[in-house]
């Protein structure tokens, strides 16, 4: 009778900013107008205070990778409600390797390379108007693009199994578009691919004879990881000839204190960067607005509650979300391609919220670049078995493709006054991403 063990490490890259939290806040840095310090949701952290995957969010997210291959409960275990039983695969948590982050100089808000973590802030948006809510900014610790980590992992279980049940779950996972972790995953965040070209699995047996046990190692054996093709995709080209920018507030203080502006999130020096909850933000309101209009259709209730019914949502409720369902519409990847004018500084003036008039000495600065081009990665994923409402969301997809190719995107900050105005091109037919 034989036992076997079979050991063996993983490498994950991040090809997103990554919030995988603890539960916990920390104090942000204090501002003069405040009572009290801002609360800064914290990234899970190892005995070291620098970033760390759970074995068990890893495990998870790999697991829902899985969905649909046969062999999902004997690598991982059944689901709750089912009869118990235990998976193979067991992982460790994933440690930081320390040289992969980004420069002490990345203009990341916030940014410290000794804890591994930078500090974004997000708007609230109100459920019922769709918009953002006001005075309610909330941030996040991220631990940036291109980090990667180490993680062990054990297969408790037949070598022949594991290389049936769990090398096609890797392969998935080092596809290009990787696997999703963490928050915000559905809008470009928490991307996260296996890079390891191979692994080396170092074998034990336990041999029980004559109720003796004994153990026996054999020689390393490798075996290949080879990425799965991906399912096809939508690719946007997003264009803004004029100026755009996302605000950082942790900026507005670069430099002497006199020549204070409004200035953009940026990564380095050279690049504005478009954030996928923004994006998002956008197409949402479109898309609910030509279900109204073209499907005659109830507007978009972003305050609704998923009552297990998929039915009784409407089509931008199932493609982007609300409480209880998470959205089908997933951003895969924004990548910057170029910005065809540096950063420009526009006066604004501060209106008095009642009056609508100008505030006596409340003149300031945005800085914000100008002729940006940006690459974006979107897969629709119909998680339904009903057929008329499949129709119905690809329908609104295509509604919605073919209305911002013709009229274009406003996104990010001050959009009223000509910023953020994107036109859009399209590269992959909608039908193939929409039934992959």
């Amino acid at each position: 009778m034989f036992s076997e063990r079979h050991d063996f490490t993983l490498t994950l890259k991040l090809l997103s900013d990554l919030h995988l939290g603890d539960g916990e806040t920390r104090d942000g840095p204090a501002a003069e107008d405040r009572l009290e310090a801002t609360q800064i949701a914290t990234v899970a952290r190892d005995h070291h205070d620098m970033p760390w995957l759970p074995g068990t969010s890893i495990k998870g997210a790999l697991r829902a990778l899985a969905d649909n291959l046969a062999s999902d409960t004997a690598v991982f275990g059944s689901q709750p409600g089912a009869a118990v039983e235990g998976g193979k695969l067991i992982i460790w948590g994933g440690v930081l390797c320390n040289n992969s982050l980004p420069a002490k100089d990345s203009k990341l808000p916030n940014y410290d390379p000794n804890k591994g973590r930078y500090t974004g802030a997000h708007v609230s948006i109100d459920p019922v108007s769709g918009t953002a809510a006001d005075g309610k900014l909330f941030f996040r610790d991220y631990v940036p693009r291109g980090a990667t980590f180490t993680v062990r992992c054990c297969w408790q279980g037949a070598f022949e199994d594991l290389k049936k049940q769990l090398m096609p779950v890797l392969n998935r996972a080092a596809g290009t578009w990787g696997f999703a972790l963490g928050k915000a995953s559905r809008a470009g965040f928490g991307r996260v691919q296996i890079i390891s070209a191979e692994i080396a699995v170092t074998s034990k047996y336990l041999a029980l004879k004559d109720h003796v046990p004994g153990v026996r190692t054999e020689p390393v054996i490798t075996l290949q990881i080879i990425p799965e093709t991906d399912a096809q995709t939508t690719t946007l080209t997003l264009h803004c000839d004029g100026p755009f920018i996302i605000v950082d507030p942790t900026r507005a203080n670069e430099g002497d204190r006199e020549s204070e502006k409004i200035r953009s999130f940026q990564r380095d020096a050279s690049a504005a960067e478009l954030l996928g909850t923004s994006l998002i933000g956008a197409l949402r309101r479109r898309a609910g607005w030509l279900q109204q209009l073209k499907m005659r259709l109830l507007p978009d209730d972003r305050s609704a509650k998923y009552a297990g019914k998929p039915k009784d949502l409407t089509p931008v409720q199932r493609l982007f979300g609300i409480n209880g369902w998470a959205k089908q519409l997933r951003i895969l990847a924004i990548t910057h391609v170029s910005t065809g004018s540096a950063a420009h500084h526009y006066p604004g003036v501060q209106l008095d919220d009642f009056t609508q008039g100008t505030m006596p000495g409340a003149l300031f600065m945005f800085e914000a670049p100008g002729d940006v081009k940006f690459n974006v990665t979107l897969s629709v994923e119909p998680r339904i078995v009903n057929f008329g409402i499949v129709k119905a969301d690809i329908k609104l997809c295509k509604l919605l493709l073919a209305d911002i190719t013709t009229s274009g995107l406003k996104i990010g900050h001050k959009t009223g006054s000509g910023f953020g105005w994107f036109d859009v091109t399209i590269t992959t037919a909608l039908e193939e991403a929409a039934n992959a």
